[in-house]
Protein backbone atom coordinates (compact mmCIF):
# COMPACT_ATOMS: atom_id res chain seq x y z
CA UNK A 1 0.00 0.00 0.00
CA UNK A 2 2.86 2.35 0.12
CA UNK A 3 3.28 2.17 -3.76
CA UNK A 4 2.17 5.47 -4.75
CA UNK A 5 0.19 3.48 -7.95
CA UNK A 6 -1.41 1.25 -5.92
CA UNK A 7 -2.37 4.01 -3.42
CA UNK A 8 -3.84 6.28 -6.96
CA UNK A 9 -5.26 2.78 -7.48
CA UNK A 10 -7.67 2.28 -4.00
CA UNK A 11 -8.32 6.03 -4.35
CA UNK A 12 -9.32 5.99 -8.40
CA UNK A 13 -11.65 2.50 -7.36
CA UNK A 14 -13.01 4.15 -4.28
CA UNK A 15 -14.16 7.21 -6.48
CA UNK A 16 -15.87 5.33 -9.04
CA UNK A 17 -17.56 3.22 -6.65
CA UNK A 18 -18.68 6.28 -5.17
CA UNK A 19 -19.96 7.79 -8.39
CA UNK A 20 -21.18 4.45 -9.88
CA UNK A 21 -23.80 4.68 -5.99
CA UNK A 22 -24.31 8.39 -6.90
CA UNK A 23 -25.61 7.37 -10.53
CA UNK A 24 -27.39 4.14 -9.45
CA UNK A 25 -29.28 6.17 -6.81
CA UNK A 26 -29.87 9.51 -9.21
CA UNK A 27 -31.07 6.84 -11.35
CA UNK A 28 -33.42 4.82 -9.17
CA UNK A 29 -35.12 8.04 -7.70
CA UNK A 30 -35.62 9.17 -11.44
CA UNK A 31 -37.34 5.87 -12.30
CA UNK A 32 -39.67 5.74 -9.27
CA UNK A 33 -40.65 9.55 -9.76
CA UNK A 34 -41.41 8.04 -13.90
CA UNK A 35 -43.12 5.22 -12.12
CA UNK A 36 -45.00 7.59 -9.60
CA UNK A 37 -46.12 9.68 -13.11
CA UNK A 38 -46.78 6.65 -15.05
CA UNK A 39 -49.23 5.58 -12.34
CA UNK A 40 -50.22 8.77 -11.26
CA UNK A 41 -50.95 10.17 -15.35
CA UNK A 42 -53.26 6.52 -15.62
CA UNK A 43 -55.46 6.87 -13.07
CA UNK A 44 -56.18 10.48 -13.74
CA UNK A 45 -56.96 9.56 -17.58
CA UNK A 46 -59.21 6.22 -15.94
CA UNK A 47 -60.68 8.52 -13.46
CA UNK A 48 -61.68 11.05 -16.26
CA UNK A 49 -62.98 8.77 -18.72
CA UNK A 50 -65.20 6.37 -16.59
CA UNK A 51 -66.51 9.71 -14.68
CA UNK A 52 -67.69 11.09 -18.49
CA UNK A 53 -69.31 7.33 -18.96
CA UNK A 54 -71.21 7.24 -15.78
CA UNK A 55 -72.52 10.65 -16.54
CA UNK A 56 -73.64 10.09 -20.35
CA UNK A 57 -75.05 6.90 -19.27
CA UNK A 58 -77.04 8.89 -15.78
CA UNK A 59 -77.78 11.17 -18.43
CA UNK A 60 -79.17 9.02 -21.42
CA UNK A 61 -80.86 6.75 -18.60
CA UNK A 62 -82.63 9.98 -17.34
CA UNK A 63 -84.05 11.07 -21.00
CA UNK A 64 -85.08 7.57 -21.67
CA UNK A 65 -87.23 7.29 -18.22
CA UNK A 66 -89.02 10.62 -19.31
CA UNK A 67 -89.56 9.61 -22.70
CA UNK A 68 -91.09 6.43 -21.45
CA UNK A 69 -93.42 8.42 -18.83
CA UNK A 70 -94.34 10.64 -21.61
CA UNK A 71 -95.15 7.93 -23.97
CA UNK A 72 -97.25 6.36 -20.98
CA UNK A 73 -99.12 9.40 -19.52
CA UNK A 74 -102.28 7.71 -20.18
CA UNK A 75 -101.67 4.43 -18.51
CA UNK A 76 -100.22 6.10 -15.36
CA UNK A 77 -103.12 8.88 -14.74
CA UNK A 78 -105.22 5.87 -15.41
CA UNK A 79 -103.21 4.24 -12.42
CA UNK A 80 -103.79 7.41 -10.32
CA UNK A 81 -107.20 8.31 -10.74
CA UNK A 82 -108.73 4.85 -10.71
CA UNK A 83 -107.44 2.66 -7.63
CA UNK A 84 -109.42 -0.22 -8.64
CA UNK A 85 -107.52 -0.37 -11.63
CA UNK A 86 -104.28 -0.34 -10.43
CA UNK A 87 -102.72 -3.16 -10.26
CA UNK A 88 -103.69 -4.44 -13.67
CA UNK A 89 -102.65 -1.20 -14.91
CA UNK A 90 -99.57 -1.28 -13.03
CA UNK A 91 -98.84 -4.86 -14.45
CA UNK A 92 -99.29 -3.00 -17.78
CA UNK A 93 -96.82 -0.91 -17.09
CA UNK A 94 -94.41 -3.10 -15.82
CA UNK A 95 -94.22 -5.56 -19.17
CA UNK A 96 -93.76 -2.19 -20.86
CA UNK A 97 -90.69 -1.35 -18.79
CA UNK A 98 -89.04 -4.77 -19.18
CA UNK A 99 -89.40 -4.03 -23.60
CA UNK A 100 -88.13 -0.38 -22.42
CA UNK A 101 -85.82 -1.23 -19.49
CA UNK A 102 -84.37 -4.74 -20.15
CA UNK A 103 -81.72 -4.38 -17.25
CA UNK A 104 -83.59 -2.59 -15.09
CA UNK A 105 -84.67 -3.73 -11.10
CA UNK A 106 -87.60 -1.81 -9.86
CA UNK A 107 -90.55 0.33 -11.12
CA UNK A 108 -92.60 2.90 -8.62
CA UNK A 109 -95.32 5.31 -9.37
CA UNK A 110 -96.25 7.97 -6.85
CA UNK A 111 -98.94 10.90 -6.98
CA UNK A 112 -98.12 14.44 -7.21
CA UNK A 113 -97.74 14.52 -3.20
CA UNK A 114 -94.62 12.02 -3.29
CA UNK A 115 -97.09 9.07 -2.27
CA UNK A 116 -96.35 5.34 -3.50
CA UNK A 117 -99.34 4.35 -5.03
CA UNK A 118 -97.61 1.19 -6.67
CA UNK A 119 -94.19 -0.18 -6.50
CA UNK A 120 -92.15 -3.45 -6.93
CA UNK A 121 -91.11 -3.22 -3.25
CA UNK A 122 -93.87 -4.43 -1.69
CA UNK A 123 -94.40 -1.53 0.15
CA UNK A 124 -91.44 -1.46 1.85
CA UNK A 125 -90.08 1.84 0.28
CA UNK A 126 -86.69 2.93 1.38
CA UNK A 127 -86.45 6.29 3.75
CA UNK A 128 -83.57 7.11 1.48
CA UNK A 129 -85.81 6.83 -2.12
CA UNK A 130 -88.80 8.97 -0.36
CA UNK A 131 -85.58 11.45 0.89
CA UNK A 132 -84.88 11.66 -3.07
CA UNK A 133 -88.07 11.86 -4.24
CA UNK A 134 -88.87 14.76 -2.03
CA UNK A 135 -85.69 16.73 -3.19
CA UNK A 136 -87.04 15.64 -6.87
CA UNK A 137 -90.66 17.12 -5.83
CA UNK A 138 -89.06 20.39 -4.75
CA UNK A 139 -86.01 21.30 -6.77
CA UNK A 140 -86.75 19.53 -10.08
CA UNK A 141 -83.71 17.32 -10.39
CA UNK A 142 -81.81 14.77 -8.41
CA UNK A 143 -78.53 13.56 -8.29
CA UNK A 144 -78.61 9.65 -8.35
CA UNK A 145 -77.06 8.14 -5.30
CA UNK A 146 -76.77 4.17 -4.06
CA UNK A 147 -79.83 2.71 -2.38
CA UNK A 148 -79.01 0.25 -0.12
CA UNK A 149 -81.76 -3.16 -0.44
CA UNK A 150 -81.92 -6.44 0.66
CA UNK A 151 -82.29 -7.65 -3.05
CA UNK A 152 -80.50 -5.14 -4.68
CA UNK A 153 -78.44 -1.96 -3.97
CA UNK A 154 -79.79 0.30 -6.95
CA UNK A 155 -79.79 4.32 -8.20
CA UNK A 156 -83.08 5.92 -9.35
CA UNK A 157 -84.26 7.94 -12.31
CA UNK A 158 -87.27 9.75 -11.56
CA UNK A 159 -89.58 11.48 -14.19
CA UNK A 160 -92.90 13.42 -14.04
CA UNK A 161 -95.50 13.11 -16.73
CA UNK A 162 -98.54 15.50 -17.51
CA UNK A 163 -99.09 18.87 -18.80
CA UNK A 164 -99.22 22.23 -16.17
CA UNK A 165 -99.16 21.64 -13.87
CA UNK A 166 -97.37 18.02 -13.80
CA UNK A 167 -98.86 14.54 -12.87
CA UNK A 168 -97.37 12.27 -10.55
CA UNK A 169 -93.69 10.99 -10.21
CA UNK A 170 -91.75 7.73 -12.04
CA UNK A 171 -89.19 6.56 -10.95
CA UNK A 172 -86.98 3.04 -12.50
CA UNK A 173 -84.50 1.62 -9.77
CA UNK A 174 -81.84 0.60 -11.73
CA UNK A 175 -78.71 -2.36 -9.95
CA UNK A 176 -75.28 -0.86 -9.26
CA UNK A 177 -73.96 -3.88 -11.24
CA UNK A 178 -73.75 -2.46 -14.30
CA UNK A 179 -71.86 0.84 -12.81
CA UNK A 180 -69.33 -2.15 -10.95
CA UNK A 181 -68.67 -3.73 -14.63
CA UNK A 182 -67.79 -0.02 -15.90
CA UNK A 183 -65.17 -0.02 -13.45
CA UNK A 184 -63.55 -3.56 -13.51
CA UNK A 185 -63.60 -2.57 -17.22
CA UNK A 186 -61.35 0.63 -17.14
CA UNK A 187 -59.54 -0.44 -13.96
CA UNK A 188 -55.48 -0.65 -14.53
CA UNK A 189 -53.28 -3.38 -12.83
CA UNK A 190 -52.62 -2.79 -9.30
CA UNK A 191 -55.44 0.35 -9.23
CA UNK A 192 -58.84 -0.03 -7.72
CA UNK A 193 -61.81 2.51 -9.08
CA UNK A 194 -64.35 3.75 -6.61
CA UNK A 195 -67.38 5.47 -6.79
CA UNK A 196 -67.68 7.44 -3.83
CA UNK A 197 -70.32 9.64 -2.43
CA UNK A 198 -68.04 12.82 -1.02
CA UNK A 199 -71.35 14.42 0.74
CA UNK A 200 -71.75 11.44 3.04
CA UNK A 201 -67.81 11.51 4.20
CA UNK A 202 -66.29 9.48 1.70
CA UNK A 203 -68.97 6.45 1.19
CA UNK A 204 -67.75 4.35 -0.88
CA UNK A 205 -70.92 3.11 -3.45
CA UNK A 206 -69.80 0.82 -6.14
CA UNK A 207 -66.70 -1.21 -6.49
CA UNK A 208 -65.39 -3.11 -9.10
CA UNK A 209 -67.10 -5.96 -8.03
CA UNK A 210 -70.56 -4.11 -8.05
CA UNK A 211 -71.99 -2.79 -5.01
CA UNK A 212 -70.46 -2.00 -1.61
CA UNK A 213 -72.01 -4.60 -0.11
CA UNK A 214 -69.98 -7.25 -2.43
CA UNK A 215 -66.97 -6.17 -0.05
CA UNK A 216 -67.35 -7.81 3.18
CA UNK A 217 -66.44 -4.55 5.92
CA UNK A 218 -67.73 -2.71 8.65
CA UNK A 219 -67.33 0.46 7.60
CA UNK A 220 -68.07 1.63 3.75
CA UNK A 221 -66.30 5.03 4.36
CA UNK A 222 -62.75 5.72 2.72
CA UNK A 223 -59.85 4.91 5.64
CA UNK A 224 -57.51 7.25 6.31
CA UNK A 225 -55.02 4.72 4.41
CA UNK A 226 -56.78 4.29 1.73
CA UNK A 227 -57.34 7.91 1.69
CA UNK A 228 -53.07 8.28 1.30
CA UNK A 229 -53.60 5.67 -1.76
CA UNK A 230 -55.55 8.23 -3.89
CA UNK A 231 -53.88 8.53 -7.00
CA UNK A 232 -56.78 10.43 -9.08
CA UNK A 233 -60.17 11.56 -8.25
CA UNK A 234 -62.82 13.00 -11.06
CA UNK A 235 -66.50 13.84 -10.05
CA UNK A 236 -69.84 12.83 -12.16
CA UNK A 237 -71.58 15.55 -13.53
CA UNK A 238 -74.71 15.72 -12.17
CA UNK A 239 -74.48 13.39 -9.41
CA UNK A 240 -73.11 12.71 -6.06
CA UNK A 241 -70.70 10.82 -6.95
CA UNK A 242 -66.81 11.10 -7.76
CA UNK A 243 -64.59 8.57 -9.41
CA UNK A 244 -61.42 7.47 -6.87
CA UNK A 245 -58.69 5.33 -8.49
CA UNK A 246 -56.81 4.04 -4.93
CA UNK A 247 -53.26 2.14 -5.60
CA UNK A 248 -53.19 -0.72 -3.50
CA UNK A 249 -51.17 -1.13 -0.42
CA UNK A 250 -47.55 -1.18 -1.16
CA UNK A 251 -47.16 -0.27 -5.05
CA UNK A 252 -44.93 2.38 -4.55
CA UNK A 253 -42.82 0.86 -1.32
CA UNK A 254 -42.34 -2.48 -3.80
CA UNK A 255 -41.12 -0.93 -6.75
CA UNK A 256 -38.65 1.11 -4.77
CA UNK A 257 -37.40 -1.70 -2.56
CA UNK A 258 -37.11 -3.77 -6.44
CA UNK A 259 -35.12 -0.69 -7.69
CA UNK A 260 -32.96 -0.87 -4.65
CA UNK A 261 -32.58 -4.72 -4.79
CA UNK A 262 -31.47 -4.02 -8.68
CA UNK A 263 -28.83 -1.26 -7.74
CA UNK A 264 -27.40 -3.10 -4.77
CA UNK A 265 -27.13 -6.16 -6.66
CA UNK A 266 -24.98 -4.09 -9.81
CA UNK A 267 -22.93 -2.44 -6.96
CA UNK A 268 -21.95 -5.45 -5.23
CA UNK A 269 -21.34 -6.83 -8.80
CA UNK A 270 -19.57 -4.02 -9.26
CA UNK A 271 -17.85 -4.16 -6.03
CA UNK A 272 -17.00 -7.42 -6.41
CA UNK A 273 -15.11 -6.86 -9.77
CA UNK A 274 -13.31 -3.57 -8.12
CA UNK A 275 -12.08 -5.60 -5.22
CA UNK A 276 -10.50 -8.25 -7.49
CA UNK A 277 -8.93 -5.42 -9.81
CA UNK A 278 -7.53 -4.39 -6.63
CA UNK A 279 -6.24 -7.48 -5.14
CA UNK A 280 -4.27 -8.23 -8.86
CA UNK A 281 -2.85 -4.47 -8.31
CA UNK A 282 -1.81 -4.74 -4.71
CA UNK A 283 0.04 -7.99 -5.63
CA UNK A 284 1.54 -6.07 -8.50
CA UNK A 285 2.41 -3.14 -6.25
CA UNK A 286 3.91 -4.98 -3.74
CA UNK A 287 5.94 -6.97 -6.49
CA UNK A 288 7.21 -4.18 -7.88
CA UNK A 289 7.81 -2.92 -4.67
CA UNK A 290 9.78 -5.64 -3.95
CA UNK A 291 11.58 -4.85 -7.00
CA UNK A 292 12.27 -1.64 -6.64
CA UNK A 293 13.59 -2.08 -3.35
CA UNK A 294 16.25 -4.67 -4.58
CA UNK A 295 17.39 -2.85 -6.96
CA UNK A 296 17.96 0.44 -4.86
CA UNK A 297 19.93 -2.49 -2.60
CA UNK A 298 22.03 -3.30 -5.77
CA UNK A 299 22.49 -0.11 -7.09
CA UNK A 300 23.48 1.67 -3.54
CA UNK A 301 26.09 -1.87 -3.63
CA UNK A 302 27.06 -1.36 -6.79
CA UNK A 303 27.88 1.97 -6.60
CA UNK A 304 29.93 1.68 -3.22
CA UNK A 305 31.66 -1.88 -4.35
CA UNK A 306 32.53 0.15 -8.08
CA UNK A 307 33.79 3.57 -6.63
CA UNK A 308 36.17 1.87 -4.41
CA UNK A 309 38.19 -0.12 -7.28
CA UNK A 310 37.74 2.78 -9.96
CA UNK A 311 38.82 5.40 -7.64
CA UNK A 312 42.31 2.83 -7.15
CA UNK A 313 42.16 2.00 -11.11
CA UNK A 314 42.04 5.48 -11.85
CA UNK A 315 44.75 6.55 -9.25
CA UNK A 316 46.94 3.60 -10.86
CA UNK A 317 46.43 4.67 -14.29
CA UNK A 318 47.15 8.22 -13.84
CA UNK A 319 50.10 7.53 -12.21
CA UNK A 320 51.49 5.17 -14.48
CA UNK A 321 50.45 7.81 -17.32
CA UNK A 322 52.14 10.78 -15.64
CA UNK A 323 55.48 8.70 -15.24
CA UNK A 324 54.97 8.99 -11.76
CA UNK A 325 55.89 5.12 -11.18
CA UNK A 326 58.89 5.72 -13.44
CA UNK A 327 60.27 5.87 -17.12
CA UNK A 328 57.98 4.16 -19.96
CA UNK A 329 57.52 3.85 -23.12
CA UNK A 330 54.99 6.00 -25.56
CA UNK A 331 52.84 3.16 -26.39
CA UNK A 332 52.70 2.06 -22.59
CA UNK A 333 51.58 5.92 -21.77
CA UNK A 334 49.19 5.95 -24.46
CA UNK A 335 47.53 2.81 -23.32
CA UNK A 336 47.42 4.05 -19.74
CA UNK A 337 45.82 7.10 -20.43
CA UNK A 338 43.09 5.55 -22.90
CA UNK A 339 42.31 2.79 -19.83
CA UNK A 340 42.43 6.14 -17.36
CA UNK A 341 39.41 7.68 -19.43
CA UNK A 342 37.31 4.60 -19.62
CA UNK A 343 37.91 4.65 -16.23
CA UNK A 344 36.40 8.07 -15.85
CA UNK A 345 33.98 7.14 -18.12
CA UNK A 346 32.53 4.35 -16.39
CA UNK A 347 32.79 6.10 -12.90
CA UNK A 348 30.46 8.82 -14.98
CA UNK A 349 28.06 5.99 -15.76
CA UNK A 350 27.87 4.77 -11.87
CA UNK A 351 26.87 8.48 -11.39
CA UNK A 352 24.44 8.62 -13.78
CA UNK A 353 22.60 5.59 -12.48
CA UNK A 354 22.71 6.47 -9.01
CA UNK A 355 21.17 9.84 -10.11
CA UNK A 356 18.63 8.42 -11.78
CA UNK A 357 18.07 5.93 -8.53
CA UNK A 358 17.47 8.74 -6.48
CA UNK A 359 15.33 10.70 -9.05
CA UNK A 360 12.73 7.53 -9.34
CA UNK A 361 12.80 7.79 -5.74
CA UNK A 362 12.22 11.11 -5.12
CA UNK A 363 15.47 11.38 -3.16
CA UNK A 364 17.50 13.42 -4.84
CA UNK A 365 18.90 15.98 -2.70
CA UNK A 366 19.37 20.21 -3.94
CA UNK A 367 21.20 22.95 -2.13
CA UNK A 368 19.89 26.15 -3.65
CA UNK A 369 21.40 29.12 -3.09
CA UNK A 370 21.17 32.99 -5.08
CA UNK A 371 23.85 32.98 -7.53
CA UNK A 372 25.08 34.33 -10.67
CA UNK A 373 24.26 32.11 -14.05
CA UNK A 374 27.24 33.64 -15.84
CA UNK A 375 29.85 32.50 -13.61
CA UNK A 376 28.80 29.01 -12.78
CA UNK A 377 28.61 28.79 -17.32
CA UNK A 378 32.47 30.26 -16.86
CA UNK A 379 33.50 27.78 -14.05
CA UNK A 380 31.51 24.66 -16.46
CA UNK A 381 33.64 25.43 -19.54
CA UNK A 382 37.19 25.74 -17.69
CA UNK A 383 36.22 21.70 -16.71
CA UNK A 384 35.02 20.70 -19.83
CA UNK A 385 37.77 22.42 -22.22
CA UNK A 386 40.30 19.95 -21.12
CA UNK A 387 37.95 17.31 -22.77
CA UNK A 388 36.91 19.45 -25.41
CA UNK A 389 40.47 19.68 -26.85
CA UNK A 390 41.00 16.27 -26.57
CA UNK A 391 38.10 15.67 -29.22
CA UNK A 392 39.58 18.82 -31.00
CA UNK A 393 36.76 20.80 -30.37
CA UNK A 394 37.06 24.37 -28.63
CA UNK A 395 34.14 26.28 -26.55
CA UNK A 396 33.74 29.78 -26.56
CA UNK A 397 31.16 32.28 -24.44
CA UNK A 398 29.79 34.22 -27.08
CA UNK A 399 27.38 36.28 -25.21
CA UNK A 400 26.61 36.95 -21.96
CA UNK A 401 24.83 39.11 -18.68
CA UNK A 402 27.04 39.41 -15.81
CA UNK A 403 24.08 40.23 -13.77
CA UNK A 404 21.75 37.42 -14.19
CA UNK A 405 20.64 36.01 -11.08
CA UNK A 406 19.18 32.51 -9.82
CA UNK A 407 18.08 30.40 -7.44
CA UNK A 408 19.32 27.07 -7.88
CA UNK A 409 21.58 24.78 -6.40
CA UNK A 410 25.37 25.49 -9.05
CA UNK A 411 26.79 21.90 -8.40
CA UNK A 412 23.45 20.67 -10.16
CA UNK A 413 23.74 23.69 -12.76
CA UNK A 414 27.15 22.18 -13.45
CA UNK A 415 25.95 18.88 -14.42
CA UNK A 416 23.55 20.26 -16.43
CA UNK A 417 26.18 22.00 -18.28
CA UNK A 418 28.69 19.59 -18.63
CA UNK A 419 26.13 17.38 -20.35
CA UNK A 420 25.15 19.77 -22.84
CA UNK A 421 28.62 21.11 -23.42
CA UNK A 422 30.28 16.98 -23.52
CA UNK A 423 27.18 16.03 -26.57
CA UNK A 424 27.83 19.41 -27.90
CA UNK A 425 31.56 18.13 -28.84
CA UNK A 426 30.53 14.72 -29.19
CA UNK A 427 27.98 14.94 -31.89
CA UNK A 428 29.28 18.34 -32.86
CA UNK A 429 31.38 18.84 -36.42
CA UNK A 430 34.76 17.97 -37.13
CA UNK A 431 36.94 20.72 -35.12
CA UNK A 432 33.79 22.26 -34.30
CA UNK A 433 33.44 25.61 -32.11
CA UNK A 434 30.76 25.02 -29.51
CA UNK A 435 29.33 28.50 -28.74
CA UNK A 436 27.65 29.31 -25.64
CA UNK A 437 25.15 32.04 -24.33
CA UNK A 438 23.67 33.63 -21.48
CA UNK A 439 20.93 35.91 -21.58
CA UNK A 440 17.56 37.17 -20.33
CA UNK A 441 14.33 36.66 -22.00
CA UNK A 442 10.88 37.25 -21.29
CA UNK A 443 12.30 37.50 -17.75
CA UNK A 444 13.88 34.30 -17.43
CA UNK A 445 17.78 33.80 -17.14
CA UNK A 446 18.41 31.60 -20.55
CA UNK A 447 21.50 29.31 -21.31
CA UNK A 448 21.81 27.77 -24.73
CA UNK A 449 24.55 25.59 -26.00
CA UNK A 450 24.79 25.31 -29.91
CA UNK A 451 27.31 23.21 -32.01
CA UNK A 452 27.18 22.86 -35.98
CA UNK A 453 26.81 19.38 -36.13
CA UNK A 454 24.51 17.03 -38.66
CA UNK A 455 22.26 17.50 -35.95
CA UNK A 456 19.18 14.89 -34.50
CA UNK A 457 17.35 12.22 -36.88
CA UNK A 458 14.02 13.27 -37.52
CA UNK A 459 13.12 9.31 -36.67
CA UNK A 460 14.62 9.60 -33.27
CA UNK A 461 13.38 13.36 -31.81
CA UNK A 462 11.13 11.64 -29.66
CA UNK A 463 13.55 9.62 -28.30
CA UNK A 464 16.08 12.74 -27.10
CA UNK A 465 15.05 13.16 -23.37
CA UNK A 466 14.22 9.24 -22.71
CA UNK A 467 16.45 7.21 -20.25
CA UNK A 468 19.28 5.22 -22.42
CA UNK A 469 18.40 6.33 -25.72
CA UNK A 470 21.33 7.96 -28.06
CA UNK A 471 20.79 10.05 -31.00
CA UNK A 472 24.09 9.11 -32.42
CA UNK A 473 26.83 10.86 -33.57
CA UNK A 474 31.06 11.07 -34.21
CA UNK A 475 31.79 9.87 -30.59
CA UNK A 476 28.97 8.02 -29.13
CA UNK A 477 30.20 6.85 -25.93
CA UNK A 478 27.56 8.12 -23.27
CA UNK A 479 25.15 6.36 -21.12
CA UNK A 480 22.25 7.55 -22.82
CA UNK A 481 20.63 8.90 -19.17
CA UNK A 482 22.55 12.66 -19.34
CA UNK A 483 20.00 14.62 -21.15
CA UNK A 484 17.04 12.70 -19.23
CA UNK A 485 18.55 13.57 -16.21
CA UNK A 486 19.53 17.38 -16.80
CA UNK A 487 16.15 17.56 -18.08
CA UNK A 488 14.77 16.36 -14.51
CA UNK A 489 17.65 18.91 -12.49
CA UNK A 490 16.10 22.00 -14.71
CA UNK A 491 12.13 21.24 -14.09
CA UNK A 492 13.05 20.81 -10.17
CA UNK A 493 14.13 24.31 -10.16
CA UNK A 494 11.44 25.11 -12.08
CA UNK A 495 12.36 25.68 -15.65
CA UNK A 496 12.53 24.11 -18.58
CA UNK A 497 15.33 22.13 -21.18
CA UNK A 498 14.49 21.88 -24.76
CA UNK A 499 15.90 21.83 -28.55
CA UNK A 500 15.79 23.24 -31.96
CA UNK A 501 17.57 23.40 -35.27
CA UNK A 502 18.12 26.83 -36.39
CA UNK A 503 18.05 28.07 -40.16
CA UNK A 504 22.04 28.37 -40.49
CA UNK A 505 22.68 24.72 -39.23
CA UNK A 506 23.43 25.21 -35.82
CA UNK A 507 21.70 22.52 -33.32
CA UNK A 508 21.06 24.52 -30.12
CA UNK A 509 20.00 23.04 -26.85
CA UNK A 510 18.58 25.81 -24.04
CA UNK A 511 17.22 25.72 -20.89
CA UNK A 512 15.62 28.58 -18.69
CA UNK A 513 15.15 29.12 -14.88
CA UNK A 514 13.12 31.70 -13.26
CA UNK A 515 15.48 35.19 -12.89
CA UNK A 516 16.08 36.49 -9.43
CA UNK A 517 15.49 40.17 -9.47
CA UNK A 518 18.68 41.67 -7.50
CA UNK A 519 22.37 43.09 -7.95
CA UNK A 520 25.84 41.13 -7.94
CA UNK A 521 26.40 42.59 -4.24
CA UNK A 522 22.95 40.08 -3.89
CA UNK A 523 24.93 37.36 -5.60
CA UNK A 524 28.08 37.68 -2.89
CA UNK A 525 25.85 37.49 0.19
CA UNK A 526 24.35 34.11 -1.19
CA UNK A 527 21.49 32.23 0.74
CA UNK A 528 21.21 28.60 0.92
CA UNK A 529 18.28 26.29 0.90
CA UNK A 530 18.87 22.35 1.07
Amino acid sequence: MRDRSTRYAVISAAAVLVMVAAVLYHNGRVRHQQFREFHQTSATIAARGVAAEVAAFVSETRRRVTLFAREHRALLEDIVARPAAREAGFRQLKARAREFFPRHFALTVMDTGGRPLMDDFEGRIGEVCLADTREFLTRGHYRPRIHPNPVAYHFDTMARWGGDPPGGLLFVSFPAEYLGRLLAFHQGPRHVLLLVDREAGDLIEVTPDGARIKWSRDDYHLTPAERNRILAEAPVPGTRWSVVVLHTPGLFADHARGIQFEALSLLAAFLLLVMLSLSAIIREGRRRAAAERAKRTFFAAAGHELRTPLTAIRGALGLIANGVTGEVDEKTRTMAAMGLDNAERLGRLVDDLLDLQRMEAGRMEFRKETLGLTRVVEQALRACTPYAERAGARLRLVRSEPDLLVHADPQRLEQVLANLLSNAVKYGAEGDTVEVSVFARDGRARVEVADHGPGIPDQRRGEVFVPFSRAGGRRETGSGLGLYIARTIVEAHGGQLGYTRTGDGRTVFWFELPRVQGTRDEERGTRRED
